[in-house]
């Protein structure tokens, strides 16, 4: 169905080769999951084969040939390229409307399918994902997982033939995870030719499907083997989840001493928040969080998690109560680019104190935490060229040096690898350990478990 041959790409910002040489083919009814460290090139491999590429033309270079059953793509007219339905890794990179509605309807008009049949579709489509209740509500007021799970329905209602999905389960919650790939199994049912690859860090979701699992490494293609191990195993999002509540409740401890010799860094009182139009989504919420605490809040999807973020930063005004917070805050936001302004990684770790002019004193010299990090190599690389993962780590780096009072993190742990993940519960930890109050929006219990103090829910 689909071949790449000698497949190769290098940025024009680096010296060295993403990837090269790769040989790869993509047959009816094949599943395959790809994993790799952050930044060794899954999400550019996807977006080379789903032909989103140019080279010399989006700042990279291109080797090899893409055929897809037996013609190069290059050759084939557009309408054959909507054979390939790719979901990427931050939804707001693929929206191109308004509304919920109007996005799914838009996947449909670019197949010119009679009104009828894209109504039925439609209808059927929303119902499958559980987007009946947002259907009609604005996208940049969704959070961010209720993003994720449209970008997908809107790939998913086009009925590809080759799906590309890359880390489409990040910013859920397990519960909707476990529903995102319930609903991925019954579309490969129904659809048995459909060819998928799939860019997963843990395995823990199409793994159950899973025909073959590869691993990009140092530019090449390695197969994993154990698969049908480490499909009976824990790695299935039954199994998973199971014990993960007991082991956040037995990590929401009490702080020792009662609190008495700890101030409050941040305080909340009777707070409640809502969009104009909408019902509150959350109300009377009190909460304290003392120097050197970490404050895990959880919950699902469009429960409000972000926005509790927004309203203790200062960013976004309660509709009633009060906040009480030190001047010198952080707010790293779900999406890792709001917090970029500089052209170069590294002028983002250097200037970064100095541009925000929250710190009172500033952290680590800049290489060493970019090196900690993983991101020397990237030093005179744009920002916005890194990887999701290494775009989190960077904006890590910024904390670091400003030395907040109070951080403020939503989705910390989203698309890391298993190392990267360890390391970034080890600086948080950091931050709490020189006395620094730590607010963390999750849905990762894991993590929860490991870090938090206490835990606050939405629902």
């Amino acid at each position: 169905m689909l071949e790449l041959q000698h497949a190769g790409l290098r940025w024009n910002s680096s010296r060295s080769w993403q990837f090269r040489g790769l040989q790869l083919k993509l047959q009816p009814g094949d599943r395959i999951i790809l994993s790799g460290d952050n930044g060794s090139g899954k999400s550019s491999l996807l977006l080379y084969i789903a032909g989103l590429l140019q080279s010399g033309e989006d700042g990279c270079r291109l080797e090899g040939r893409l055929l897809y059953c037996g013609q190069d793509v290059t050759d084939l007219p557009a309408s054959n390229r909507l054979d390939i339905g790719m979901v990427f890794q931050d939804p707001d990179s693929q929206f191109c409307t308004l509304t919920a509605r109007d996005e799914l309807q838009f996947s449909l008009d670019n197949l010119a399918l009679p009104p009828q049949e894209v109504q039925q579709r439609l209808e059927r489509c929303a119902e499958a994902w559980g987007l009946q209740s947002l259907i009609d509500r604005r996208i940049d007021q969704l959070s961010g997982g209720q993003k994720q799970l449209l970008a997908l329905a809107a790939v998913m209602i086009q009925q590809p033939k080759i799906l590309l999905l890359d880390e489409i389960a990040s910013q859920l919650d397990p519960w909707q995870a476990r529903m995102v790939w319930a609903g991925v199994e019954r579309m490969l049912q129904d659809q048995p030719d459909t060819a998928m690859l799939c860019v997963d860090h843990s395995w823990n979701g199409p793994v159950c499907s899973a025909t073959c699992r590869l691993r990009l490494q140092d530019g090449a293609l390695h197969e994993v083997p154990g698969l049908a191990a480490a499909s009976a195993g824990d790695g299935c999002p039954d199994t998973r989840l199971a014990g993960l509540r007991q082991q956040v409740a037995e990590a929401a401890r009490e702080l020792s001493g009662g609190g008495t010799d700890r101030s409050a860094v941040l305080a909340a009182e009777g707070i409640s928040f809502g969009y104009r139009g909408g019902p509150l989504l959350w109300s009377d919420v009190h909460l304290q969080v003392a120097a050197g605490q970490v404050l895990a809040v959880l919950g699902g999807n469009g429960s409000g998690k972000s926005s509790l973020l927004l309203v203790l930063a200062g960013v976004l005004k309660p509709v009633a109560g009060r906040v009480h917070r030190p001047r010198h805050r952080l707010l790293v936001p779900q999406n890792p680019e709001h917090l970029f302004v500089h052209g170069r990684v590294a002028a983002e770790a250097a200037a970064c104190s100095g541009r925000l002019r929250t710190s009172r004193r500033s952290g680590p010299e800049p290489q060493a935490l970019l090196q900690r990090a993983g991101l020397a190599g990237h030093a005179q690389h744009s920002p916005f060229q890194l990887s999701h993962g290494q775009k989190r780590r960077l904006n890590l780096v910024v904390a670091e040096r400003l030395q907040p009072e109070l951080l403020l993190l939503d989705e910390p742990s989203q698309g890391q690898d298993p190392v990267y993940r360890d390391r970034i519960i080890t600086d948080i930890r950091r931050h709490a350990d020189r006395g620094a109050a730590v607010v963390i929006a999750t849905h990762d219990w894991e993590l929860a478990g490991r870090l938090a103090d206490e835990v606050l829910v939405c629902s």
